[in-house]
């Protein structure tokens, strides 16, 4: 029998388009995220992406952490990916906080599973 992971794809959009959007919700995420936290691996080379340019006191917007991707990550750079989570938080009234939840609850069953 295939057991499925859990996953939940609508908070690691959120979380990484805000991530791009606002630097104080950048500093949230990467304080109570790591990149194994997300399932997706285009997800997780963007995260990873938005960390090197915090630590470098870089903009974190999609043109960055899309030229970073090409460099990092060329098989997963992709433009309407990234520019399409960058957009992709309009209208979510929910605070980050409740989203970093959501995700890490689902990284943590994952993790149990494993």
């Amino acid at each position: 029998m295939e057991i499925k992971l859990p996953i939940n794809e609508e908070s690691e959009r959120v979380i990484l388009g805000r991530m791009m959007n606002s630097i104080n919700v950048a500093n949230i995420i990467f304080e109570k995220l790591e990149e194994s936290d997300f399932f997706l691996s285009e997800n997780r080379a963007i995260f990873n992406c938005g960390y090197r340019l915090f630590s470098k006191d870089r903009v974190i917007d999609a043109t960055s952490i899309l030229t970073q991707m090409e460099c990092d990550f060329p098989q997963l750079a992709n433009y309407s990916t990234v520019h399409g989570l960058a957009n992709y938080y309009a209208g979510v009234n929910i605070s980050i906080d409740q989203y970093v939840d959501i995700l890490k609850k689902y990284s943590i069953a994952r993790k149990v599973i494993n």
